[in-house]
């Protein structure tokens, strides 16, 4: 298995859960608005910028799922020889978590979901990242763009507008934490 093939697979990549985000990639590599880069070198950046900014945290909305494809990523490359992507002792802090606990709770938050129909058939407002900025510049049309940075962009100010509202919350990463603001949007729906 070569890592350095996998983005340049088109049978494999074909089957990945957002091929229909691929083109723009393509574009973006082709006009040279990107770079791609082997996972190892990705995984060895990381680590060096870590260690540059004196940091042992990383923080991702849906934190989960990003921690877990990528040392997925990383023991299958490697046949595990390789355990974890990110370096030991590593703290993670879910934005999504964050959202969940704080604006996702707000009345005007719900009531923007449900005047939108941002909710789902059994009636859960909808939680993502796409959401929430959405809410926070008041742009339903809002989509995002699945780039890496320009995602990213928009991770940093929902997670800054958590921290702003000054409540205590856990960072930590919490895969049911849509359920938080659940009650609250299903009393508006009544």
């Amino acid at each position: 298995f070569d890592e350095k093939n996998i983005f340049g697979n088109t049978e494999l990549m074909d089957t990945a859960y957002y091929v229909e985000k691929l083109p723009q990639y393509y574009i973006g590599l082709r006009n040279g608005d990107w770079k791609s880069h082997p996972l190892f070198k990705a995984r060895k950046e990381i680590k060096e910028l870590m260690e540059k900014y004196n940091t042992n945290i990383v923080c991702a909305y849906n934190c989960f799922f990003d921690r877990n494809a990528l040392t997925t990523t990383v023991r299958f490359i490697s046949k595990s020889a390789v355990r974890w992507f990110f370096p030991y002792g590593t703290e993670f802090y879910c934005i999504w978590h964050m959202a969940c606990q704080t604006i996702c709770k707000q009345k005007s938050y719900l009531r923007f979901c449900l005047e939108n129909g941002f909710y789902s058939e059994s009636g859960n407002c909808k939680t993502s990242a796409e959401t929430v900025w959405a809410y926070l510049t008041q742009t339903p049309e809002f989509e995002e763009r699945h780039t890496g940075l320009e995602d990213v962009k928009i991770e940093i100010e929902i997670m800054a507008h958590c921290f702003r509202q000054h409540k205590s919350m856990d960072k930590g990463i919490n895969r049911l934490c849509w359920r938080l603001p659940q009650r609250e949007f299903k009393a508006l729906l009544k």
